[in-house]
């Protein structure tokens, strides 16, 4: 901290708010984003109030999948597994991986955990389909998501970033 500045990190989401307007900000975030990189802003203000931040500018980190996932996906469906990112990442961070591996289905459908259904009957239903992508998604929203599908008559399996596989049992 230099001079009673506080520096802040985070998803743009979130930072930017609290930020004077920047021009050009939002055409950035979504060309970086769409890129398939996941983003952070960073801004810097008092040491005593979080509003009103001077924006600094935005970071764009590039974590590629690992070699092996569009074979793997591709395994998975001839064996007739139904697959879906679940994601914290920016919904269009994570349609861009999506796509890049041969998740992302033929629906094109990509929700946040935000606009799920707090229904979990209607939550399952939404996501009983091959190449679905929810973003923006919250651990708890993990939980809900696996036992909703369960409740539909799926087995579901979570793996490490990105990605996790459904199927009947």
């Amino acid at each position: 901290m230099a001079g009673g500045r506080l520096p802040l990190k985070g998803a743009p989401d979130a930072v930017l708010p609290l930020c004077h307007a920047v021009p050009g900000v939002d055409e950035a975030l979504a060309r970086m984003s769409d890129r398939g990189l996941r983003v952070l802003a960073v801004a810097r203000g008092d040491t005593a109030e979080e509003r009103d931040l001077e924006f600094l500018g935005l970071v764009g980190l590039h974590d590629p999948p690992r070699d092996d996932v569009a074979e793997a996906i591709w395994k998975c469906r001839i064996a007739g597994i139904k697959l879906a990112m679940v994601t914290g990442d920016h919904p269009r961070t994570a349609r861009a991986i999506a796509a890049e591996v041969g998740l992302l289905g033929e629906e094109e459908l990509v929700v946040t955990g935000a606009d799920l259904p707090t229904d979990d009957a209607a939550l399952g239903e939404l996501l009983d389909r091959d190449g679905v992508v929810v973003a923006r998604v919250a651990p708890e929203d993990k939980l809900r998501i696996a036992r909703a599908l369960r409740s539909r008559g799926h087995v579901v399996a979570m793996t490490g970033r990105r990605c996790s596989a459904t199927t009947r049992s």
